[in-house]
């Protein structure tokens, strides 16, 4: 980290184009101009990262099997008020316990993911409790994906193409976003449009 302890303060020479925020010292000015800024805008980041709603699924980590035993059901009550819809409140309680149990013999090689966590889960023994996982399972991570399919969009759907139609441009994305895991064989594909209609060439 520089040794910034030689470093004198000075106000900026103010102009039309900048912002003239009002102060009395060059402390009070960068204060005023980028302290409290960066700091409300730290504050208002953390308020909407944390929400109730987030809270809730945050929660739901609490059942996987490499952390479970840090906490208890009193611990998954806001999960269960946001999703008791899907669930039945008065069996959740003793299903936990019983899941606690489970691996209560089992040391090591417990599940540390969710997906693992619900690959282990049987849904005829602990029905809620898979229910949960498989929220918490399908719950996005991150926002990558919707990233990936509207950088997509901008390539496909250009203004050469806007009769393009919808079944179409989907086929054509999902081609694009997962180009690594999708093979397509291009005799197959001309064989197909051959056979689709009259061609005034013959592809066969």
């Amino acid at each position: 980290m520089a040794d910034l302890s030689g470093t004198e303060l000075i106000l900026p020479r103010l102009n039309n184009h900048r912002a003239k925020v009002p102060a009395e010292s060059p402390e009070e000015y960068f204060k005023r101009s980028i302290f409290i800024p960066f700091i409300d805008h730290v504050t208002s980041d953390l308020k909407e990262r944390f929400t109730d709603q987030n809270h809730a699924v945050y929660c739901l980590s609490t059942l996987i099997l490499g952390f479970i035993h840090k906490y208890s059901f009193g611990d998954l009550q806001p999960a269960t008020g946001t999703y008791h819809t899907f669930i039945d409140d008065n069996r959740l309680g003793a299903e936990l316990e019983l899941w606690k149990q489970r691996w209560t013999v089992v040391s090591e090689d417990r599940p540390k993911s969710a997906s693992d966590a619900f690959a282990a889960c049987d849904a005829s023994l602990y029905p809620n409790v898979a229910i949960l996982l498989q929220i918490l399972v399908t719950l996005p991570v991150t926002t990558t994906t919707a990233e990936w399919s509207f950088s997509t969009l901008k390539r496909l759907k250009t203004y050469l193409h806007l009769a393009m139609g919808e079944d179409r441009l989907t086929s054509l994305a999902l081609l694009n976003i997962h180009a690594e895991t999708t093979s397509v064989d291009a005799e197959e594909v001309i064989d197909k449009c051959a056979l689709s209609g009259p061609r005034k060439l013959n592809f066969l």
